[in-house]
């Protein structure tokens, strides 16, 4: 007999860590997107109100956007074989449920000031590979996470890109003195300084 899921919409699961995980889970909007990246965890969508649900996990890619109140993913790009946005969104709970406390626990604050970021590193490469991200956010704030992937895969090729998701760049942010990820939304232009008008 087939499993049957146990379907519950975006804003119930972040609810959820929200009730369970005051503080173990630091970014729970980030840890929700990185387990429905995994294409792990079964979701399904709407086309339109009006239409069936259709399973959309292997639609879901590092260009998929959420609304987490609306239970509504888009993507930013529309395919020929992938629509642009799906409305009620629901995804299974026993699996995100066991995803996130298998994967998605960075550090408590109770222990935050004696270990800070590098509690749940796994393995030394994560360690290296936190520091070496770190120095190089320091000089380059607007990094984005593709890129420090790429700089990761090359330099530490045993590293999971899972690892790298969940528990080197948060951190390799944090020791930097950033945000434990990135704000939405384009990259700043480089500050100039105001161009002088010439008197004749």
């Amino acid at each position: 007999m087939a499993k049957q899921n146990d379907w519950i919409d975006l804003s119930s699961a972040l609810y959820w860590m929200q009730k369970t995980f005051p503080f173990s889970i630091y970014n729970k909007e980030g840890a929700l997107k990185n387990a429905l990246l995994t294409h792990e965890i079964p979701t399904r969508g709407k086309v339109s109100v009006f239409s069936a649900y259709q399973r959309i996990e292997k639609t879901i890619t590092a260009d998929t956007e959420f609304s987490v109140t609306a239970n509504t993913i888009w993507s930013k790009w529309a395919y020929l074989d992938c629509p642009p946005r799906f409305e009620a969104v629901q995804i299974d709970r026993p699996s995100f449920e066991e995803w996130i406390k298998s994967n998605a626990i960075e550090y408590s604050a109770a222990e935050d000031a004696k270990v800070g970021p590098y509690r749940t590193l796994k393995s030394e490469d994560e360690r290296k590979a936190v520091d070496l991200l770190a120095e190089r956010l320091r000089t380059d704030h607007n990094m984005k996470r593709d890129d420090a992937w790429e700089i990761c895969r090359t330099a530490f090729p045993k590293l999971s890109e899972r690892g790298f998701i969940n528990r080197v760049w948060p951190p390799a942010r944090d020791v930097a003195g950033l945000e434990p990820t990135a704000p939405p939304g384009p990259k700043p232009k480089t500050n100039r300084p105001p161009k002088q008008n010439r008197r004749a």
